[in-house]
């Protein structure tokens, strides 16, 4: 209305000065002319759909909100969703030993060094925190964990830190995942 793109001679119809028509057809083929006139609510369906998904990460143990742009995957027919941000969990064996390798803490804003020792006291394994850079220049954290820790890590998460089971993702190869716990069969109970 402030604009002076409302058409006075149909209503709900919106008049597209240059501006408003690059932001809805910039990089698409059309054949023929691009339109002058659009309803309100195709305006809107086109603009939305040409930007791009964040997430706004917050609850559980987190202290402030986190806005974190959402990755895409594309699915059958080319379609791209957004995905979930989360943390990954995978069991790997380096150096002849086996560990848990967990990324995307700091997307949650946990503090990965904290975290760690957290980990070694709750589980009594040996932890370890490295800085890598990603290809964009930021940087991520990774902490690793001596032994399979897969399925009680993801719980731990999941009860302690409020993290929805859609936002982790748990990558154990076969043979490299958290046995069951073990119990005594000796002793009797009376």
């Amino acid at each position: 209305e402030k604009e002076g793109l409302l058409d006075p001679m149909k209503e709900g119809s919106i008049v597209l000065d240059p501006h408003l028509c690059d932001a809805l057809f910039q990089g698409e083929s059309h054949d023929g002319p691009l339109p002058t006139h659009l309803q309100r609510h195709e305006v809107v369906k086109r603009f939305a759909a040409r930007l791009n998904a964040f997430f706004l990460m917050q609850g559980g143990s987190m202290k402030k909100g986190n806005i974190v742009p959402a990755k895409y995957v594309t699915g059958p027919g080319g379609q791209k969703t957004p995905m979930v941000p989360g943390v990954s969990i995978k069991t790997e064996n380096r150096r002849g030993h086996n560990c848990t390798i967990l990324r995307g803490l700091e997307i949650l804003g946990v503090d990965p060094e904290s975290f760690a020792e957290e980990m070694k006291v709750a589980f009594a394994a040996s932890t370890s925190v490295e800085s890598q850079t990603n290809s964009v220049g930021k940087k991520t954290f990774e902490v690793m964990m001596q032994g399979y820790w897969d399925k009680t890590l993801a719980q731990h998460l999941h009860q302690v830190y409020k993290l929805p089971k859609v936002c982790i993702e748990v990558h154990a190869k076969k043979g490299q995942s958290e046995k069951n716990p073990k119990s005594a069969s000796n002793i009797c109970r009376s």
